[in-house]
């Protein structure tokens, strides 16, 4: 579950006058794996190929950010499709960090009435592929995988039998293991 907190933060400007900006807390209640895969309308991993601003969307009357993948495998809601393009609300995509050519692993809420989603739990749904120090894929989210494992049963906790070896990284077919173990459950 994610909580947007409006809030205003003050900042001074470059003639020292202070000016009062609107900013968003996110905050969100950490998420296992299998909530995670129950929550999303769509999981998949894919490689980001387009990132599109949108000052006002024509639909959701908003600045949106506007992201196509190429999906390499799909596990929920994208059977059979190659492409995804999906808008979410920029102010949300602050700490989103998607970058052109770049490998990920994503769980997407269901779109909104007005055509917009984001990654279940806001970053928690949001996986980075990196290679390690042997070339090897990893993957973690940006909360560095906080509560994946919890109250998991033993077969879907494939993935953490390296967790430890590559510090909040997960060996990415360990992971893809148990993403396709959760969702088949």
């Amino acid at each position: 579950m994610t909580f947007f907190i409006p809030s205003k933060a003050s900042i001074v400007d470059s003639e020292g006058k202070t000016k009062f900006v609107g900013r968003f807390v996110f905050d969100t209640i950490p998420m296992n794996l299998k909530e995670l895969a129950d929550s999303a309308d769509r999981v998949f991993t894919g490689t980001c190929i387009n990132i599109k601003d949108i000052p006002k969307d024509k639909i959701a009357n908003l600045h949106v950010i506007k992201y196509t993948f190429e999906i390499n495998e799909s596990f929920k809601g994208l059977s059979g499709k190659k492409l995804i393009s999906f808008k979410q609300w920029a102010p949300t995509t602050d700490n989103a960090g998607y970058e052109i050519n770049k490998k990920y692993v994503l769980f997407l809420n269901p779109d909104s009435r007005i055509g917009l989603t984001s990654p279940v739990g806001f970053l928690q749904g949001h996986f980075d592929v990196n290679l390690d120090e042997h070339n090897k894929e990893i993957v973690a989210n940006k909360v560095s995988n906080i509560g994946l494992h919890k109250n998991l049963t033993t077969k879907e906790k494939v993935l953490f039998h390296r967790e430890h070896a590559n510090g909040p990284n997960i060996n990415y077919d360990d992971f893809i293991e148990s993403v396709k173990e959760v969702i088949k459950n």
